[in-house]
C-alpha cells in the first residue's frame, strides 16, 4: 500500500514540492489528500 501511496505522490501535479513534503501535506491537509485521490481516480 505505501508503494501505491507513494507513485501517487509522485505523479501528483498540483502541488510542487518533494516527496516528503507532498506526504507531510497530504497527511495534515484533507482537502490536498482529496484531491490527489480524486487526480489518481481513487475517490
Amino acid at each position: 500500500i505505501r508503494h501505491i501511496a507513494i507513485n501517487i505522490l509522485t505523479n501528483d501535479k498540483v502541488f510542487k514540492a518533494g516527496l516528503r513534503c507532498k506526504m507531510r501535506k497530504a497527511a495534515m491537509d484533507r482537502n490536498y489528500l482529496a484531491s490527489v485521490l480524486a487526480e489518481s481516480g481513487l475517490s
